[in-house]
């Protein structure tokens, strides 16, 4: 099968669901240059990933899993999030925990998912496309959520940052120590796990949505809107 399509295969899932995501930012949209910037970023952070997994050598599956690769691989994406994207004022509502974090984890799949594709063909480009690609997408959103969570609440905030790294890795860990333990079956624990992930991962948007403040009637929406109101407000 030709590069090309290979290629084409290998990235179309993540930007599709960095597409998905940009869409249901439906307040108060991120700027199109701070996304490329997330997707990139991400995409970089696979090589310091891979460099810390090259050092760390092999072990059991359970701790290549949750820790090799579940616990290095968000722990990346996790600075990559806190240093560019947490601090700044544009990130300014709950749900951009989600946009960011989001973005961040599917470039970051969309660059390991090249080097799989085009190195073992159609076959895996199908799987991958299906599993690893979503699975990063649903790392990403519960990131994004406990992340957004903090910046706004700040009453929980440290609880909600130690569950924006640990959550995700513990999820990663769980999902590759499925693929990785040679038992018959055993990987469709990891197929449910990303049926599983994708409920949630909608719920935590539909949450994130309604808590943010350019929503109609929202703070922000108001001050916004303040011309537009009648004298008592909506």
């Amino acid at each position: 099968m030709s590069f090309l399509i290979l290629f084409s295969l290998a990235v179309a899932p993540g930007l599709a669901l960095a597409a998905y995501i940009s869409y249901r930012d439906r307040y108060e949209k991120e700027p199109s240059s701070k996304l490329i910037k997330a997707f990139l970023l991400g995409s970089a952070s696979v090589f310091i990933a891979a460099a810390i997994e090259m050092l760390l050598g092999q072990s059991t599956p359970f701790v290549e899993a949750f820790f090799y690769v579940g616990l290095t691989e968000e722990l990346c994406k996790f600075f990559v999030l806190m240093v560019f994207f947490y601090p700044q004022p544009f990130f300014d509502e709950p749900f951009d925990g989600i946009v960011y974090a989001g973005f961040i984890s599917l470039g970051f799949a969309t660059l390991e998912n090249v080097y799989y594709v085009l190195d073992k063909g159609l076959a895996v480009a199908i799987v991958r496309m299906f599993l690893a690609v979503p699975a990063h997408a649903i790392f990403g959103i519960v990131m994004g959520f406990f992340a957004g969570g903090a910046k706004f609440y700040e009453k929980k905030k440290g609880g909600l940052l130690a569950l924006a790294l640990l959550a995700p890795a513990f999820l990663h860990g769980f999902y590759n120590f499925f693929l990785m333990v040679n038992v018959p079956g055993l990987v469709l624990f990891s197929l449910a796990l990303v049926a599983v992930g994708v409920l949630l991962s909608l719920r935590a948007i539909r949450i994130r949505l309604r808590e943010s403040p350019y929503r109609p009637g929202g703070a922000a929406w108001r001050v916004l809107n303040q011309d537009k109101l009648p004298p008592d407000g909506p």
